[in-house]
């Protein structure tokens, strides 16, 4: 692995490399504090965040890694949690001095993204709904559970805290489903063993937006086999290149939040089975830490679309943008 740049970030330090054959793994050497420990989010989190995960995975795969960006090992969000979510001048300072002509990345979980100014070159990584390349929202994995289901549809969590609910997506999902009876919706917060247990227990998992434009629960919901509905205004799902959401997933514009349950019951049992099917298939290799680490590395070694210039201003892939007739 080749280290670019100094502890000091002396700038006349820096190597350029050509950008055809892809070199080895390549990563600037940065001071220890820019690697803040771990925060405690959500509330089981015990282990690494994505961040500091995929910094290790990098590490520990560099003799196999070839691609013409450099990575930037900088713990974003774990810096905003110790730094009182502001923008820190080393930070700033570091992304200034980056070569024009090199092209970087970086990945971030914080919802609203790098919050000091990135230069062009820089590509972003995002799992929180800001950045040029969506990355799904992670956090330690639930017991999987491929028992019988008795509920439609549950949701267990905070729905009317101002914080969470900034563009009110979760209010409205509240307010067009409170009087149906078989959508269960719990006001709970930091309850895992209530949550793991509605989970379990449902068909599908209603998946709102928080306060970013995703949620943990949308991949909390793969990881025990209920189908996400993903409740959004402005989507952020990752690998729409080679994934079509619709096939184990329920896609709902919060416009249309009335329409849900006929798009519930609209899905057939074989339908219901197939999507179960599907989100097994994929869960190690697109929604697990590791698995996440190797796509990184799959589209680092393509030529990257950021999410911006994708047709259409980037609506979700595969069918109707509901998950059913619109």
């Amino acid at each position: 692995m080749t280290i670019i740049g100094n502890a000091d970030l002396n700038r006349s330090r820096y190597v350029k490399f050509p950008p055809d054959p892809p070199p080895a793994a390549r990563m600037f050497v940065l001071p220890e504090e820019f690697r803040c420990p771990p925060h405690r989010y959500p509330v089981h989190q015990a282990g690494k965040n994505l961040e500091a995960y995929f910094y290790d995975f990098w590490q520990r795969h560099a003799a196999g890694i070839r691609s013409p960006y450099v990575y930037l090992p900088v713990f974003w969000t774990n810096n905003y949690v110790v730094r009182g979510f502001r923008p820190w001048p080393p930070a700033q300072e570091v992304l200034d001095m980056l070569p024009r002509d090199l092209p970087c990345f970086t990945i971030v979980q914080n919802d609203d993204g790098v919050l000091e100014r990135v230069p062009p070159q820089v590509l972003v990584f995002g799992s929180g709904g800001v950045g040029d390349i969506p990355l799904p929202l992670l956090c330690d994995p639930h017991p999987s559970w491929s028992g019988p289901r008795d509920l439609l549809a549950s949701f267990v969590g905070v729905i009317r805290r101002s914080f969470n609910d900034r563009t009110k997506v979760r209010t409205r999902m509240l307010e067009a489903l409170a009087d149906r009876s078989e959508f269960v919706l719990i006001e709970s917060r930091d309850n895992r063993a209530l949550f793991e247990e509605m989970m379990q227990r449902s068909i599908f998992a209603l998946c709102p937006r928080g306060y970013g434009k995703t949620s943990f629960r949308l991949y909390e919901a793969i990881q025990m086999g209920a189908i996400p509905v993903y409740i959004y205004d402005e989507p952020w799902l990752p690998y729409r290149d080679v994934l079509d959401w619709n096939s184990f997933s329920v896609l709902v514009h919060v416009d249309r939040i009335r329409e849900l349950p006929e798009i519930l019951y609209r899905h057939t049992p074989q339908e219901i089975a197939d999507k179960q099917t599907r989100l097994r298939s994929l869960l190690a290799d697109y929604f697990s830490f590791d698995g996440t680490c190797r796509q990184i590395l799959r589209m680092l070694g393509e030529r990257p679309v950021r999410v911006d210039s994708a047709p259409g201003g980037a609506p979700p892939q595969g069918g109707t943008p509901c998950g059913g007739p619109c």
